[in-house]
């Protein structure tokens, strides 16, 4: 039997493990976004990719089709309802369903506290929290009336029991995600 090679974490996978999957990744075109779609490319999924910034997404996709997988690309500013509408409506479109989503896109900026001004606070809230619900809940009436599919939603460290003074906003949002994300 032959070991899978330690240097690459997706080797531990089986191969073509989401093969006939669909997979949507928001902030898909770069950084972690990017690492998760090329991931779910690698093991056999078909991979949506959404970012506000169409100079991210195509780079990304042209790796993924590369790969011998389908990817559609779609520039979508998680806050606005109707993108995200056509960003869902797009994705079963072209492959008839969602299987995995990945809630990725988000963003912050360090300021102390006292230096947030209150259209800082609503932006990054608005990112953070009421993108990833805009997302999370057109897709998952879809998954639920399949009867299957994955969620995850991607926050950082200070969502948890350890706060950061540069971050209060985004820690704040994202310990939202992680409460809804208990709650449902």
């Amino acid at each position: 039997m032959k070991m899978p090679d330690t240097a690459d974490p997706i080797a531990t996978f089986a191969p073509e493990l989401f093969r006939g999957g669909t997979a949507l990744v928001t902030g898909g075109g770069r950084g972690i976004g990017r690492a998760i779609a090329l991931g779910f490319a690698r093991l056999g999924a078909n991979v949506v990719i959404a970012s506000r910034k169409p100079d991210n997404l195509e780079p990304t996709a042209e790796e993924i089709r590369a790969l011998g997988r389908e990817c559609l690309a779609v520039p979508t500013n998680i806050r606005e309802v109707a993108e995200v509408d056509r960003l869902v409506a797009a994705s079963l479109e072209r492959f008839g369903a969602i299987d995995f989503l990945i809630n990725n896109a988000g963003g912050q900026f360090p300021a102390r506290p006292s230096q947030i001004s209150d259209n800082g606070w609503r932006a990054v809230i608005d990112l953070n929290l009421n993108g990833t619900w805009n997302v999370l809940s057109r897709v998952g009436p879809h998954l639920l009336e399949r009867g299957s599919g994955a969620v995850v939603n991607v926050v950082h460290i200070y969502s948890f029991d350890r706060g950061a003074p540069a971050f209060a906003h985004s820690g704040a949002a994202r310990a939202g995600v992680v409460n809804l994300t208990r709650s449902l």
